[in-house]
């Protein structure tokens, strides 16, 4: 005949529960810390590749006016993105008729400001604009 008590039930005991909570305690703000990093890389990623695709664009319109002078020199994307701004510069280069164009888009993003810078160079031939 077998005994059936109590104490022959498996079961946790305290300590192996305390541990457990212990572990989860330690490990569950590091995990959530991680989440939390790769929240904010994403989100940054994000507005980077964003700007650096309105920069792009903002590049292609000059260019396809075919002509330097009549382009503001900064100015923001309202009202589709009007959390970036940008910022154009032409530059000479010594070759006749090249002009470098630097387009900078800036956002604030975390309390800081952030900006990509995007050149390319363009050739007008021999009009002097």
């Amino acid at each position: 005949m077998k005994k059936n008590s109590a104490w022959s039930k498996r079961g946790f005991t305290l300590v192996e529960v305390l541990a457990a909570l212990t572990f989860a305690a330690i490990l569950l703000p590091v995990v959530m810390k991680g989440f939390s990093l790769a929240s904010a890389v994403t989100a940054e990623t994000r507005r980077r590749e964003e700007a650096l695709t309105l920069a792009q664009n903002l590049i292609a319109e000059i260019v396809s006016l075919n002509s330097l002078k009549n382009v503001e020199p900064e100015g923001d994307f309202s009202p589709e993105h009007p959390e970036y701004r940008w910022k154009v510069n032409f530059n000479q280069w010594d070759v006749a008729g090249v002009r470098e164009i630097e387009v900078t888009v800036m956002w604030s993003a975390r309390g800081q400001e952030r900006k990509i810078v995007l050149t390319t160079l363009v050739y007008q031939g021999n009009s002097q604009s």
